[in-house]
């Protein structure tokens, strides 16, 4: 889904995003059933991509930009899709802790030990602002 070498997200045969992909770029494809531009200050902005399915996995996205260029992303993944709008009687923190264990382990798989690349950085994070675990992808 990652390439270690690239810093490439593979969504699918045709698509893919690098270090260079523009918002515009993310805007056109209509990625996941659902998708939401946030301005979040400044010349920062954030897509947010909801059920992207990528092989036999769903993903929740959001896609980070500075000026229109692509800053890193975070995301979340499971074999099923999400629910759209999920209450918080369904969140727990030892839920969010095993997640936080799924996406370690998930990254051991694909990278091994390394977490910094040419390309950038990634590791599994607990945000407790959001109350949520994520996989964190920052490019330089």
């Amino acid at each position: 889904m990652i390439d270690a070498k690239t810093g490439q997200l593979l969504i699918d045969k045709e698509r893919f995003i690098t270090t260079q992909t523009s918002l515009a770029t993310i805007e056109k494809w209509k990625l996941g059933t659902s998708q939401e531009i946030r301005q979040m200050g400044n010349t920062w902005r954030s897509v947010e991509v909801k059920n992207l399915k990528i092989d036999a996995l769903y993903l929740n996205i959001s896609f980070l930009f500075k000026d229109k260029k692509i800053a890193g992303f975070t995301f979340v993944f499971q074999e099923k899709p999400y629910e759209m709008h999920p209450s918080w009687d369904s969140w727990s923190k030892g839920k969010e802790q095993v997640n936080l264990v799924r996406f370690k382990n998930w990254l051991e798989e694909q990278f091994g030990e390394l977490r910094s690349f040419e390309w950038g950085s990634v590791e599994a994070v607990y945000d407790p602002k959001s109350a949520g675990s994520s996989i964190k992808v920052h490019y330089i």
